[in-house]
């Protein structure tokens, strides 16, 4: 059903048009073609493909080109929906109360923040980026083993009496912490909630 038929028999004249003009230009310059297209398939379901085209000669002269198409709707899909949930991930956390830090598990760097975040330390998010978590820590041990056992064995919640402000106010913090996989790196989300009221009205009672 393929053999002797060509892109108008099965795309729109404008569309056709296209693959044929690039073709031309792989027999003319004998350079490689790689391009992502949408087709409609017999049964009417359009997919998305990478078509590569490269320039083939046989022993006689005669000029061929060779086309390696592969479908790729199912991980454009797959990728469509992962955008899709991070920018809901994202517009929750810019939304959240608490703080959020996501920390590199091995130098404690602070990698992001939300904008609570900035609210409670008093410092810009880039200054933070700037900073490890150490800097806004008064007990950097306990943060440090915390980060550790989080990496080594999961999500882990403490108490901290002293993490520090920008104007150098000391309060306490409830942080819970989870491990965080990003382009093959150890992370470490960590939601950061002030606790100096509930801690206040503890006392009080």
């Amino acid at each position: 059903q393929l053999i002797g038929k060509s892109d108008y028999d099965f795309f729109p004249k404008e569309q056709a048009n296209v693959f044929w003009n690039r073709d031309e230009i792989v027999f003319e310059t004998g350079k490689e073609n790689i391009n992502e297209e949408k087709f409609t398939d017999a049964a009417g379901i359009e997919h998305t493909i990478v078509t590569k085209k490269a320039l083939y000669t046989d022993y006689r002269g005669n000029k061929y080109i060779v086309g390696i198409i592969r479908d790729v709707t199912e991980s454009k899909q797959t990728s469509a929906a992962l955008t899709e949930s991070e920018e809901k991930f994202r517009q929750l956390v810019a939304c959240a109360n608490d703080a959020i830090f996501i920390v590199e598990a091995k130098t404690k760097k602070i990698y992001d923040v939300n904008a609570a975040a900035e609210r409670l330390y008093g410092y810009t998010k880039k200054q933070l980026q700037a900073m490890t978590i150490m800097d806004i820590s008064a007990e950097p041990e306990t943060t440090r083993r915390a980060i550790e056992k989080t990496v080594a064995s999961g999500p882990v919640r403490i108490v901290l009496r002293h993490h520090k402000k920008k104007d150098g106010t000391v309060f306490p913090v409830e942080i819970s912490g989870s491990p965080l996989q990003l382009h093959g790196n150890n992370f470490i989300c960590g939601i950061v909630r002030d606790i100096s009221e509930r801690q206040h009205l503890e006392e009080e009672r």
